[in-house]
Formats: C-alpha cells, structure tokens, sequence
C-alpha cells in the first residue's frame, strides 16, 4: 500500500492474525479476526475498530479520533494511545490500558477478567467490571 493512501482499510482474517503498522492519516481502520490477534502499532486513523472472538488485541502508538476495542476470548492491551474517545470491551479476559489520553471519554467494560489502567489523562470515564480486579 502506498504511504499517500488516506483510505478506509477493512480486514477480517478467519483463522490468523490482522497486523497494521506505521500507517498513518486513513479514514478508518477496521481490523477483525475469529481466531488470532488483532495488531495495531504506530497507526492513525479517524475511526479505529479492533474486533477479536478469540485471541489477544494490542494497539500501541495509536491515534483517533474513536477507538472501539472488543474481545471475547482474549486480552487487551491499549497503550499510548491518543483519541478523541474510546470504547473498550471483553467478554473473558484481561484489559490493560496505559499511557493514554483522550480528549473526551472512555467506556471500559469487563465480564470475566482484570483491569488494569495507569498513567490515563482523561476527561470523563466509566469503567465497569462483573467479576474481576480493577487496579489503578
């Protein structure tokens, strides 16, 4: 793909990793596998959707203006990342968020699994957990 491309990138792998690297300035980034890892580093992206059934999510060094992160099986890890906003959900895993800010909110959302944050600049948030620690 050419480095002057400023499109929407839309992938979804059925049994293997999604990786997008030192990309920058697309419209949208919609990244989604059934089984493996959704990958996102150095990436920027007015909409950025990282969608796993079963499998680990990392998205490190991004920027958005909407990050949306969900995961049943697996963890994620969100870190330095800037956006507008964030959504951030698992089913059954860990979610790791550091280094972040975001200029308007985040919504955090866990069933079964730990959430860690550290080192957030954020104006408003919700974060909610069923059965799990939360550390700050």
């Amino acid at each position: 793909m050419p480095a002057s491309f400023t499109g929407e990138i839309e992938v979804h792998s059925d049994s293997g990793d999604v990786v997008a690297a030192d990309v920058r300035e697309l419209a949208g980034l919609f990244a989604s596998t059934s089984n493996g890892d959704v990958i996102a580093k150095n990436v920027s992206a007015t909409k950025l959707d990282a969608i796993n059934e079963n499998g680990d999510t990392l998205l490190s060094g991004v920027e958005s203006e909407a990050i949306l992160a969900t995961n049943f099986n697996g963890d994620i890890s969100l870190g330095g990342a800037t956006a507008r906003k964030a959504q951030v959900v698992n089913e059954n895993g860990d979610i790791m968020l550091v280094d972040m800010s975001l200029k308007s909110a985040l919504t955090c959302n866990s069933v079964n699994g730990h959430i860690s944050a550290q080192r957030l600049d954020v104006v408003t948030s919700s974060v909610e957990n069923a059965n799990g620690a939360l550390e700050a």
